[in-house]
């Protein structure tokens, strides 16, 4: 896939991948997690550039330059939403497909709810919808990461002191899945930036926002998923007008990254149906 660097709206050059165009197939849309690379799901995205013309875009700022020292107050879900506008504007893409990954999947059900006319279907796949816990319960991992990214949310040292008593998760050699999963907690400077966008991210209120977006849906997530919940796919489908939901019985948080899976065969189906 070719590299572009599109203009945002605000002036901050966005990191976006292309396929390429063929007036034959249809233009998907991959929303990736918050703080991951394309590398992450290239597998897949690779798999996907069959069918369909592909295209992504990386977050800004969470896993930009180390150096650098960005306004992180400045990260918001609508300043993720609008950088996706830049990215299909640039293109010429004036609607396409989308398939919304983990906090993609928020992201992505924002941009329909803001921008109905630029999206057609939205698959939604191991969302995170970071719901209240009075109203859906946390995995373990999602208490976990909540209470560490509240700290290290609160400053830059609050970050380095949580930094220095992190154990480096260890990722098999060439798996670019996990790779990409460990990224936002592989330096101190990623590390607090994530932090900072979570906390601007758990401050939506996706299931007040989900039945104003009338786009035909597919809600899907692995029943071995233990970073997200089954609930939180199910309470988000409830609420979506359109849409159908889908538990895979043997996937995991990470599957719909990797080429040829069940869950990643099922979002293709699902965008391969004829228009509605």
């Amino acid at each position: 896939m070719q590299e572009i660097l599109v203009p945002s709206a605000d002036g901050h050059r966005v990191r976006a991948f292309f396929s390429g165009r063929d007036a034959q197939k249809p233009t998907v849309t991959f929303v990736l997690p918050f703080g991951s690379k394309f590398d992450m799901a290239r597998p897949f995205l690779t798999e996907l550039a069959g069918p369909f013309n592909v295209v992504t875009w990386e977050a800004r700022i969470i896993v930009d330059d180390p150096e650098l020292h960005p306004d992180v107050d400045a990260i918001t879900p609508q300043m993720h939403v609008a950088d996706m506008i830049s990215v299909l504007s640039r293109l010429e893409i004036p609607r396409t497909d989308v398939i919304g990954y983990c906090s993609g999947a928020g992201i992505s059900l924002l941009a329909a709810h803001e921008h109905p006319d630029r999206f057609g279907r939205l698959a939604l796949v191991s969302g995170e919808y970071v719901l209240p816990p009075s109203v859906c319960a946390r995995t373990r991992f999602q208490n976990d990461l909540d209470e560490l990214l509240v700290f290290a949310a609160t400053s830059k040292a609050h970050t380095a002191a949580i930094f220095s008593k992190l154990t480096p998760r260890e990722v098999p050699e060439g798996d670019t899945v996990l790779a990409g999963a460990a990224l936002p907690f592989s330096r101190p400077e990623y590390l607090h930036r994530f932090a900072v966008n979570y906390i601007s991210y758990r401050k939506m209120e996706f299931l007040r926002i989900a039945p104003e977006v009338e786009h035909r849906a597919l809600v899907i997530v692995g029943e071995r998923d233990e970073q997200v919940t089954v609930r939180s796919s199910e309470l988000i489908q409830g609420k979506l007008r359109r849409s159908e939901l889908r538990l895979d019985p043997v996937a995991d948080h990470h599957d719909v990254c990797r080429a040829v899976t069940p869950i990643n065969r099922a979002v293709v189906e699902f965008l391969s149906l004829e228009p509605s």
